[in-house]
């Protein structure tokens, strides 16, 4: 019979205890049951926070396109004109000085950043108008069928600062009025989503602002074109709003007002010779 013998389990109570089948002898004491485990810790990663808002807008503004060529050495070139026109900035302002000190300067350049992108969206019909045009007859349609994914990215640049920004002021609103213990958790809600937002705000201001909107996509040398058409626009628009820099010499003032222009204008022009003899880009053949 099967479950019979002399080590079969009373019924009932399978290996109940002093049965063989349980590890303890008569008499000895039963284990105490296990303690329950600890609920899991929500942890906060701040980095963790940082990459995957930087990700986000790398996967949003920096994609790649049948037109995007990747240059090590232009690429090298663009970060020390960086470079060197910040360190140009900061020696003109430490030897002439400006209207408003260092303060002005960083409010300029963050004003440039964030107007990029708006000054592109304005700029950019009718550049990229011109340079279809400039396009063999044949080409032209293959061109115009590749906007789709420039014109997407506009709408998600604009969408997110439509979403992001609203929703950090809400929740920040939301800390300053509810009461006690519920603005704490607001405000951990709020700062949650500040160190997300702000790295996936700024990344996608700097990738709009050398990508292009992923202008690529449409050709390679568009994103060089809409470069040197922003600078230059922001030149004039500078000299036409404050008129030349007022401190230091004239040759000093030139060198503020065109020398941004004028080095991203070279580069660009290398970059658009490197790209037709190294890679073979033509836009007339």
């Amino acid at each position: 019979m099967p479950g019979a013998g002399p080590y079969a389990p009373p019924p009932g109570r399978p290996y109940a205890p002093g049965h063989p089948g349980t590890g303890f002898g008569p008499g000895l004491p039963v284990p105490p049951p296990p303690a329950p485990l600890p609920p899991p810790r929500v942890r906060f990663r701040p980095l963790g926070a940082l990459r995957t808002g930087r990700a986000t807008a790398d996967a949003l503004f920096n994609r790649p396109g049948p037109g995007r060529v990747e240059d090590p050495a232009v690429r090298r070139a663009q970060l020390w004109r960086a470079v060197t026109g910040a360190l140009s900035t900061i020696a003109l302002v430490h030897a002439y000085g400006t209207d408003g000190g260092w303060s002005d300067v960083v409010d300029d350049g963050v004003f440039r950043l964030v107007m990029a992108p708006v000054l592109l969206v304005l700029l950019g019909p009718v550049v990229v108008t011109l340079f279809i045009r400039q396009a063999p007859p044949r080409y032209r349609p293959t061109l115009r069928s590749r906007l789709w994914l420039p014109v997407k990215t506009v709408g998600w640049f604009f969408g997110s600062y439509l979403v992001c920004v609203p929703t950090l002021a809400g929740l920040f609103w939301l800390m300053e009025r509810a009461p006690s213990p519920w603005n704490l958790l607001v405000g951990l809600a709020g700062l949650a989503a500040l160190f997300w937002m702000l790295p996936f705000l700024l990344f996608s201001l700097l990738n709009t602002a050398r990508y292009a909107f992923n202008a690529a996509t449409v050709h390679a040398y568009l994103p060089a074109v809409l470069t040197v058409s922003l600078v230059w626009a922001f030149a004039g628009v500078g000299f036409l709003a404050d008129g030349m820099p007022h401190n230091g010499p004239p040759e000093a003032q030139l060198a503020a007002l065109l020398g941004g222009p004028l080095t991203v204008s070279l580069i660009a022009v290398w970059e658009l010779h490197r790209l037709r003899t190294r890679f073979g880009v033509r836009l007339r053949t």
